[in-house]
Formats: structure tokens, C-alpha cells, sequence
């Protein structure tokens, strides 16, 4: 399906892959955003409503939505693996890269960087560290014994000082430190990939 500008609820559910019902419980939740139309009470979802639940929600986008983005962006076409237990945090990411035609994905915990790292390497990779389980600093010890420090590191973290300071030890191309602008965050990336010839 091409982009709408708006949704029913009966569309949501068959790009989704779910029922209407759970449509309409996700709306009444408060987790996806709609409109009533007037006198008739009929649910409509915006195209960047949708999009942006889609995206949060790791659901994936239908192909036609991603070849527009790309048509009107421009599309860097470099791949960024974003990495971060926060799905908010993520999903703003997310967006701030994909608007920018980035091709971008999300995981939410150093196991599963791990086998993202392995299925498709990417030219960027934004890290926190602050997660259970492998943290980041293990990831970047992980990618140091495997030789993977060609990909490109940012690291993106509330960490202290020193802890960030570890990350650069690590390999780590350049830290950020949350909450983040993001216009710096976008340059930052930008710059690893020597795109307008940005400095880090």
C-alpha cells in the first residue's frame, strides 16, 4: 500500500498484521495516536502517526513507505545499528536518522547487537551503555576480539566520565552524553561517514 495521509482502523490492523480490536485498544490506550471525525465518530490514523507507532514498535514498514522516504530524502543509504534498552530513546533515533534517509536498525540489548552485528554490519553504530545483561562496553570488547572495530562507534549515554572515557579505550569512534540534541546527533553521525566533510 502507498503512503495515505490518513488511516481507518481497519487498514492499521492489515498493515500491522493484527486485528481491528487491537487497533482500537492501542488508540484507546493512548499508544497510537487518532482522530475522531466529526459527528460521526469514525477513528482516522495520520500517515506519520502510523509510521512513527510502526517504527517504536519495531513493526515492519511496508516497502513502498520506505522507497518514498528514500525518494524524498535522498537517501545517504548507509546503514546505522542503533543500540539502547530505552525503546523512547530509541525510537527517537530512529527517526532523527531515518528522516535523513538513513537506512536504520533498532535492537534493544547487546545479545541481540550481537546478531545483528553478524547478519548485515553496519557503517554506524550508536550504542548506550547502560543496559542489562551484555552491556555496552561488553559489546565493544565483543566487537574488539572479533575485529569488527571498522564499524563505526558512537556511543550515546547518561554513563559517568571515566565510563565513557572506557568506551573511547574500546574503540569507540566518539561519545555523547544523554539527553541529546538531534541536530548534533545527526552531525555526528553524518561526520563518521565523512558526509560534507563534517568533523566529530
Amino acid at each position: 500500500m502507498n503512503p495515505l495521509k490518513s488511516y481507518t482502523t481497519g487498514q492499521v490492523a492489515s498493515l500491522c498484521d493484527v486485528s481491528q480490536r487491537t487497533v482500537i485498544n492501542w488508540i484507546e490506550r493512548g499508544d497510537l495516536a487518532a482522530r475522531k471525525l466529526p459527528g460521526r465518530g469514525d477513528r482516522r490514523v495520520d500517515h506519520e502517526a502510523l509510521r512513527d507507532f510502526m517504527m517504536r514498535h519495531t513493526l515492519p514498514l511496508p516497502e513502498a513507505w520506505e522507497a518514498s522516504v528514500d525518494d524524498v530524502k535522498g537517501g545517504a543509504g548507509d546503514r546505522v545499528l542503533v543500540v539502547d534498552d530505552d525503546v523512547g530513546v530509541a525510537s527517537s533515533i530512529r527517526r532523527v536518522l531515518y528522516s535523513d534517509g538513513f537506512e536504520v536498525e533498532v535492537v534493544h540489548d547487546g545479545f541481540a547487537a550481537g546478531f545483528a552485528l553478524a547478519r548485515h554490519v553496519p557503517e554506524v553504530m550508536i550504542l548506550d551503555l547502560n543496559m542489562p545483561g551484555l552491556n555496552g562496553l561488553k559489546v565493544l570488547e565483543m566487537m574488539r576480539n572479533k575485529g569488527m572495530l571498522a564499524v563505526k562507534v558512537l556511543v550515546l549515554s547518561a554513563a559517568q566520565p571515566e565510563v565513557l572515557e572506557q568506551a573511547r579505550d574500546l574503540g569507540a569512534a566518539c561519545v555523547m552524553t544523554k539527553p541529546f540534541d538531534n541536530d548534533e546527533l545527526l552531525e555526528k553521525v553524518r561526520s563518521l561517514l565523512d558526509i560534507e566533510g563534517l568533523s566529530v
